[in-house]
């Protein structure tokens, strides 16, 4: 069944790194479907960092279950 995290960091880059780290772990151990690392700038807007984009055929699949 699928889960959804939400995850905290200190420091605008740390959460890229953390969710790079993550595609890279092997895909017995973690099976990673999609993923985004965002931070707030200094005038409050949310910026993207890094993202981890399902292919159009899972996202099909998964839109099709809802």
């Amino acid at each position: 069944m699928p889960e959804l995290m939400v995850i905290g960091f200190e420091g605008k880059y740390r959460a890229a790194e953390v969710l790079e780290q993550l595609q890279g772990l092997n895909p017995d151990w973690i099976d990673l479907k999609d993923g985004v690392a965002v931070y707030r700038t200094e005038r409050g807007k949310l910026r993207v960092d890094g993202s981890l984009q399902p292919t159009m055929k899972d996202g099909a699949t998964a839109g099709a279950l809802l």
